[in-house]
C-alpha cells in the first residue's frame, strides 16, 4: 500500500554497488581501450580520441552517481570514433545516436560498435550542425 499523494508509477530501481549485470569500472576501461581509434586524425575537424582512462571514468560517474545513462536516449555530438556513444551502450542506454561531419570517423564508430556487439542500438549521422548568423559568438 503507498501512502496518499504518492505516485503509482514504480520508479525504475537503481543498481547496487555489486550486482552482477553492472559493469565494472575496469571492465568498461578495458573494453574501450581496444577500441580502434583515429590513425591520421584531422586536425582541421579538431579530431582527437577520448582516451579509455578518462571515458570510462566520465561515463561510469555519470551512470553510477547521476543515473544518467542506462535507459536513457544518449547523443554524442562530434562522436568520432564512438568512444563515447559505445561506453554508453555498454551501460545499457536506450539508445544512442553519434553524430558527425566526417564519414570516416562515423565508419570506424560503426565498427568500433559492431566489434564489440553495441550495434543494435546505434544510428550515426552525417551532419553538420551551422550556427545562424545571429547566434554566432562574436569574438
Amino acid at each position: 500500500a503507498g501512502r496518499e499523494g504518492t505516485s503509482p508509477t514504480p520508479r525504475r530501481r537503481r543498481r547496487r554497488r555489486g550486482e552482477e549485470e553492472e559493469m565494472k569500472l575496469k571492465q568498461l576501461e578495458g573494453l574501450l581501450g581496444g577500441l580502434t581509434q583515429f590513425s591520421d586524425p584531422k586536425v582541421e575537424l579538431e579530431q582527437y580520441a577520448t582516451g579509455p582512462h578518462i571515458a570510462s571514468r566520465m561515463l561510469y560517474t555519470a551512470e553510477n552517481s547521476f543515473d544518467d545513462i542506462s535507459g536513457k536516449v544518449v547523443a554524442d555530438f562530434g562522436c568520432g570514433c564512438g568512444t563515447l556513444a559505445v561506453a554508453s551502450a555498454l551501460l545499457d542506454a536506450e539508445h544512442v545516436t553519434g553524430i558527425d561531419i566526417d564519414l570516416q570517423s562515423l565508419e570506424l564508430a560503426q565498427e568500433n560498435a559492431t566489434d564489440l556487439e553495441v550495434c543494435c542500438c546505434f544510428h550515426f549521422q552525417l551532419q553538420q550542425l551551422l550556427l545562424s548568423e545571429a547566434n554566432k559568438p562574436s569574438y
